[in-house]
């Protein structure tokens, strides 16, 4: 799992240099400013998304929308003179409490496999036979009663 971890901290890693590009670029090169968020955000996205082959999505979006917020948050007050006043910190501080909890309350996966939504779907939902499969499907009683005559 600690490589999962990598790759969603460099996901992080692109989200928050995309989005402080684009600030940073925002004035002067308007067009430079689109290209930076655009570039960072899909790149971020994909690491994201191989990280939650592993890690649970809620947790992964959790750390990786707090520790982004609190990336830009710092970069914007370190290199545009924004504002931290005592409220703002107060906030980020309970994303960061918000994804301690999030991380000390998730599940254990079993087998570190994460569930496709195909296999997700109900028993029910499920095809009897496979395209490989020639022989025949069991019929159910709802069916075997449309057949009979009456």
């Amino acid at each position: 799992m600690g490589a999962a971890w990598l790759l969603l901290f460099i996901g992080i890693v692109f989200e928050v240099s995309g989005t402080t590009g684009m600030r940073a670029l925002a004035a002067s090169h308007p067009g430079w400013s689109l290209a930076s968020a655009t570039v960072g955000i899909v790149i971020s996205y994909f690491f994201a998304s191989r990280a939650m082959e592993t890690i649970p999505v809620g947790l992964a979006y959790a750390v990786w929308s707090g520790v982004g917020l609190a990336g830009i948050s710092l970069l914007s007050w370190l290199l545009f003179a924004e504002a931290m006043p005592p409220l703002k910190l107060a906030g980020l501080a309970l994303v960061t409490a918000g994804m301690v909890a999030i991380n000390l309350g998730k599940t254990r996966q079993r087998g570190h496999t994460v569930r496709t939504p195909a296999s997700l779907a109900p028993e029910s939902c499920a095809p009897e036979t496979s395209a490989l499969d020639t022989s025949a499907p069991e019929t159910f009683p709802s069916e075997a009663s449309h057949d009979r005559v009456h």
